[in-house]
């Protein structure tokens, strides 16, 4: 038999076998496609959840690095507004207004943004920190949106007060809750007056 005699004998055996893997392939690919999509049905309302895993996924990194720096002054501003008749509960439950900005805890400050009381806000804010023990003042440029705020090599040990302006012209009134602890990011949950 020659060379083409064989080749042409083994073309069907060959095309067959072709046929075969290409039909497993198809296979596999509508199965595991049909299989994927069943799964990420499953998995959305997880995700509607979670809306705002990022920001606490957001805290703990402002925390790791504040943990990795300890000589430095770390604060993650989370500055809110209304989204809902629902936020004047929430504003029952604050911490304690200073200026234009009522304090919140983080529990409720999450909660309302996970019920869609609150939104985050775009609004322009200065944050300023002082150390109570030594008077010092730190002042961070105006921010909007979720900001970590740091200072490298910063000899303040705190305990720190804090307040924020949103205007040049805001008083400047102190909080009396106060930022606590050291090689840690100080979490400031704010209802800005809009």
């Amino acid at each position: 038999m020659t060379y083409q005699e064989r080749s042409a004998s083994r073309s069907p055996v060959l095309l067959a076998a072709v046929a075969i893997v290409l039909i497993a392939a198809v296979g596999a690919a509508i199965f595991f496609g049909m299989n994927w999509r069943a799964k990420m049905r499953a998995q959305a309302p997880q995700a509607e959840g979670a809306r705002f895993a990022w920001l606490s996924q957001a805290l703990d990194a402002c925390e790791a690095e504040a943990a990795k720096y300890p000589q430095g002054l770390y604060f993650m501003v989370v500055p809110l507004a209304p989204a809902s008749s629902a936020a004047e509960g929430i504003k029952s439950r604050a911490l304690e207004t200073i200026g234009p900005a009522t304090l919140l805890e983080s529990k409720v400050a999450l909660e309302g943004l996970e019920s869609g009381a609150l939104r985050i806000s775009r609004e322009q804010f200065i944050l300023h920190a002082m150390d109570i023990e030594t008077n010092a003042i730190h002042r961070w440029n105006s921010a909007a949106g979720v900001s970590t705020l740091s200072e490298r090599g910063s000899s303040s040990k705190g305990p720190f007060k804090v307040r924020l302006q949103t205007t040049p012209n805001d008083a400047a009134q102190w909080s009396t809750s106060l930022a606590e602890g050291l090689a840690t990011c100080h979490w400031v949950f704010a209802l800005l007056r809009g």
